[in-house]
């Protein structure tokens, strides 16, 4: 059977063109939200960053499609307060966005990306790793939330 999952780059931009559209493809943000948004939006890059800089320390795969070539469970830097710090840098990027497109409503899309990572992308990686590494990824799961 052919299984269409697309990666959580296409469906972060999804989300964000959906943002846009609900408000009507309509930007009328002043410099305070533009200043607000992008204090998320340099957040969210760092903490990419540093979780991509920490799997390549551990020379781990940081690519969610090749769970297969996991070769350490990395617990430390940004993965000490987040299992999931890259989707958190995509979550506090659409919060950002919200902020610029200035509506609530936006906050819906959101949640729903925040669903849909949860139920189809971060829950099959998590029984993965949990048959790899075991008893120490349960330890780790029992130590650190989810997303934050």
């Amino acid at each position: 059977m052919f299984k269409l999952k697309l990666p959580p780059p296409v469906i972060f931009c999804i989300a964000g063109l959906s943002m846009f559209a609900l408000v009507g493809y309509n930007i009328d943000a002043g410099k305070f939200r533009f200043l607000f948004a992008g204090s998320c939006w340099f957040i969210a890059i760092l903490n990419a960053i540093f979780a991509l800089r920490s799997f390549k320390k551990n020379r781990t795969t940081a690519n969610p499609h090749h769970l297969e070539r996991v070769t350490t469970l990395v617990t430390t830097g940004v993965f000490a307060y987040s299992r999931n710090p890259m989707y958190l840098s995509l979550i506090i990027m659409l919060i950002g966005w919200a902020i610029i497109l200035g509506s609530w409503w936006t906050m819906g899309i959101i949640f729903l990306f925040l669903v849909y990572m949860t139920q189809f992308q971060i829950k099959p990686e998590e029984r993965v790793l949990a048959k790899k590494f075991g008893i120490e990824y349960k330890l780790y799961c029992s130590n650190v939330r989810r997303w934050l």
